[in-house]
């Protein structure tokens, strides 16, 4: 319920910007979902803040829920279809709220309660039956939970598999070097204005940089992926100000 208030609100209440709810406030309101329902074997995310989008270097709340074990799908731009169940569970959820006629969001809180505990467990929607009547299995997730068993059940092997399942683009910089995760990593003057390819080793946990020809032309150990840091989402380096 609070994954679904926190997701809502900035597009109900334009004093919310979703994109600025720090990170770490998203990943609480995933825990206390994951607690309540169970996890999930997929969590379907579209491509702003803070998924990431799907062509660029994954975030650190897609990796963490990877670690856990899920499978992050990113919809397809502007492909609303690719979610149509629940884009049309909001509508439904948007007309019997009012968000409109709610004068703060409080009570808009209230009201979206009412109404999903009313959609789930009495309106009939499923052969006469409500939501909870017919698929009674949900009350006993088949994937449980806990804040406390999270370190057990999250593997940092997870990760590095599903990095290396993917590729990137990055064009070298006047001083020869590519950023990744606002780290600055060297290629080489003599490549400077070039584009370049990158992968991830998997076993080493290196990146490795080729050229067009798919020549490797540089490799980095990526010291800054470690269960710690993703688990933590500060898996992005800060640079200093000069």
């Amino acid at each position: 319920m609070n994954t679904v208030v926190r997701c809502l609100r900035a597009a109900l209440f334009p004093q919310y910007v979703f994109e600025a709810v720090p990170v770490q406030q998203v990943q609480a309101a995933l825990r206390d979902a994951f607690a309540r329902w169970g996890q999930p074997q997929a969590l379907r995310v579209d491509n702003g803040p803070p998924w990431g989008h799907r062509h660029h270097m994954p975030q650190a709340l897609t990796l963490w829920l990877v670690g856990l074990g899920l499978d992050v799908i990113h919809n397809r731009p502007y492909r609303p279809t690719d979610n149509s169940r629940v884009e049309r569970s909001h509508g439904v959820l948007k007309r019997w709220v009012e968000p409109a006629q709610c004068p703060n969001f409080e009570d808009f809180t209230q009201r979206l309660n009412r109404a999903t505990t009313l959609q789930r467990e009495q309106y009939p929607s499923c052969s006469g039956a409500p939501r909870t009547q017919a698929y009674p299995a949900l009350a006993h997730p088949a994937r449980p939970y806990t804040r406390a068993t999270e370190s057990k059940q999250w593997q940092f092997h997870r990760v590095c598999q599903y990095l290396a399942q993917h590729h990137w683009w990055r064009k070298v910089s006047q001083t020869g070097q590519v950023s990744l995760y606002n780290r600055n990593y060297s290629v080489g003057r003599t490549y400077q204005g070039q584009m370049v390819s990158i992968h991830f080793e998997a076993q080493t946990q290196t990146w490795v940089i080729e050229d067009v020809q798919g020549q490797v032309i540089a490799q980095h150990r990526f010291q800054a992926l470690t269960s710690h840091g993703i688990q933590t989402l500060q898996l992005t380096h800060k640079k200093r100000t000069p």
